[in-house]
């Protein structure tokens, strides 16, 4: 069962990672998602946990909503950007 658990997957190198996990979850402890957090951060990769209170298996909010946003614009426009650039040298 080791394949099973991500954090047999964490990396250093790993892409920046957004975890977001309900505290109330009946399938999966929020504990699985704190320990991944906990590993990839000691490795030095970039990561955030986000615990959603009251939040079940699956859930959605407003709040979770303004934080995935947050992080896709931080790290998608910045390699958009990046990108942009890279495309705009080799012309």
């Amino acid at each position: 069962m080791v394949k099973a658990n991500p954090i047999a997957y964490a990396k250093a190198d790993a892409p920046p990672m957004l975890i977001a996990h309900g505290d109330l979850d009946p399938l999966v402890p929020v504990e699985q998602s704190e320990l991944l957090y906990e590993a990839l951060k000691a490795l030095g990769a970039e990561v955030k946990l986000c615990v959603v209170k009251g939040g079940g298996h699956a859930f959605a909010s407003p709040e979770l909503d303004r934080i995935v946003k947050a992080f896709f614009d931080e790290h998608l426009k910045q390699q958009e950007q990046e990108g942009g650039k890279a495309r705009a040298a080799t012309r």
